[in-house]
């Protein structure tokens, strides 16, 4: 099986954040030029490809009540845990970027050590013959509610983590069997999954 992941868990939408510096809209990726697949400007940080840390923020100031972070969260970017970052880390090490923020209090106290993340395999991961939604014009898929989306393995390799080049930005990233398992085994908290099927 292939899962999409995403931050859910009850709450998050409660609190916000607010960078105290840098500016999340001027960060693009590294390398932009097209391949088969549009990358759009402005959402060129879900391509699947590094970032220039130029205008990433370092430090950010939560919202709300001291709590106790999860392991993945949405902050205007994705952030995530150490812990997240091990797991991966230990499947494909040195492939993903993790760029490290602190997040504090309205107090000016530390809330928390964290990492951007990107994830940095691009690829073209589903299987067309197999897959009932329709890929839009040839350049984008467009998901459905209940989505028919078919993954090849063979397309994937030996990848664990991954966004599909053709698929919107919010639609995604995709993580392997093997890397859910690790994520279960580690407590990630803070993570929904859809299962989605794959074929050799």
């Amino acid at each position: 099986m292939v899962y999409r992941i995403f931050p859910d868990y009850p709450g998050m939408h409660r609190y916000g954040v607010k960078h105290l510096n840098g500016d999340p809209d001027k960060v693009e990726a590294l390398d932009i030029t097209p391949d088969e697949a549009k990358i759009l400007p402005g959402y060129s940080i879900f391509a699947g490809r590094p970032v220039d840390t130029t205008h990433l923020p370092t430090k950010v100031q939560a919202g709300g009540r001291k709590r106790t972070f999860k392991d993945i969260s949405p902050d205007g970017l994705y952030s995530v845990s150490e812990n997240f970052r091990e797991v991966v880390e230990r499947l494909e090490p040195g492939v993903h970027q993790f760029v490290p923020v602190e997040f504090v209090w309205k107090d000016g106290t530390h809330a928390a050590n964290r990492y951007w993340y990107f994830p940095c395999n691009r690829l073209d991961s589903v299987d067309r013959e197999k897959t009932t939604e329709e890929l839009e014009a040839g350049i984008m898929w467009m998901p459905s509610k209940n989505p028919g989306f078919v993954f090849s393995r063979s397309q994937i390799g030996d990848c664990h983590l991954w966004r599909d080049k053709f698929m919107p930005s919010s639609y995604g990233p995709f993580i392997s069997n093997a890397l859910y398992k690790a994520f279960v085994e580690a407590g990630i908290e803070g993570m929904g999954v859809q299962e989605l099927p794959e074929t050799d």
